[in-house]
């Protein structure tokens, strides 16, 4: 019996076919929006912003039924449930659902402190002070970006004469917090940078510190200071940007408000120094509505 060799046909191998991944949504980047989907009243996208030190407002979206330009600042059940549909500038569509790619950023605050006050400089001129501290860890999933704080303040401050009147110092009106420049100099920074990082950098560990201070003339309006006094509440925004800044990007918060406030009267002593009669502290404390995004009117905090 002579050997006989079988050639069998196998069936055709294929390549397998690998489903591609939905594209990334990157919060604070600029996307168009599908010009079906309506979201003028949600949480957490915008048209833009516009910041400067005398306001912070809030861009809505562009009217019209072209499509439009849109920033995405949150991401909660309230945005995702909509299904919107997001276009890139390099043209990539996603659809932003509760199971989209979110490119985003943690920030935990691991600590807050406030200094006990202190008057310094007694022999020429007394300053009340105080510093509040913002323990921190902060990482991101994003290429390169910048942390920054902005603070906005409800502040009266005020002094009483020894002729028993009221002379106004600072005074932003009930309920209208003002932009908070924590520095005489030139600089008009809205956001005070903190640090910068990027992806693939391990958790950063940091301390960021604001120092408030009030100078105690020896006199107001000819007169003497009986008594000095400070209220102050603070919200601190801690938000990111990515780097370069262009129109593609905008500041988005990392953290919901961060409280925090002094409140305090001086009077002097029999020995001509100064001491403080009054205070109440409020640590910097998380608050637990979310996330926000800044926004005020006008500015009259002039350091």
């Amino acid at each position: 019996m002579s050997d006989r060799i079988v050639y069998l046909k196998l069936a055709e191998r294929k390549p397998a076919v690998v489903a591609s991944a939905a594209p990334a949504i990157t919060v604070g980047r600029r996307y168009q929006l599908h010009p079906d989907d309506s979201v003028e009243e949600l949480h957490g996208i915008c048209g833009g912003q516009d910041y400067c030190t005398q306001h912070g407002r809030i861009l809505p979206l562009s009217a019209g039924p072209e499509a439009r330009h849109c920033y995405v600042w949150d991401v909660d059940e309230e945005l995702t449930s909509e299904d919107l549909r997001l276009h890139s500038a390099e043209g990539e569509a996603a659809i932003l659902t509760t199971t989209s790619n979110i490119i985003t950023s943690q920030f935990v605050l691991t600590h807050g402190t406030l200094s006990e006050p202190q008057i310094i400089d007694q022999e020429t001129t007394p300053q009340l002070t105080t510093t509040a501290g913002f323990d921190f860890v902060f990482s991101t999933q994003l290429p390169s970006v910048r942390l920054g704080v902005l603070s906005l303040v409800e502040t009266q401050r005020f002094a009483l004469l020894k002729n028993g009147e009221r002379f106004p110092l600072l005074d932003s009106g009930e309920g209208q917090p003002i932009l908070y420049l924590p520095d005489a100099g030139e600089s008009k920074e809205v956001l005070t940078p903190i640090l910068d990082t990027g992806a693939g950098m391990d958790s950063i560990r940091h301390k960021h510190t604001i120092t408030l201070s009030q100078p105690i003339p020896a006199l107001l309006a000819g007169s003497e200071i009986e008594t000095l006094t400070v209220l102050e509440q603070y919200t601190s925004f801690f938000m990111q940007r990515e780097i370069p800044f262009s129109q593609e990007n905008i500041w988005t918060p990392v953290s919901a408000p961060i409280a925090w406030g002094w409140s305090m009267r001086v009077a002097r002593r029999h020995d001509g120094d100064w001491c403080i009669v009054r205070q109440k502290l409020l640590m910097p404390t998380v608050g637990h509505n979310g996330l926000e995004m800044p926004a005020w009117e006008g500015n009259q905090l002039v350091r």
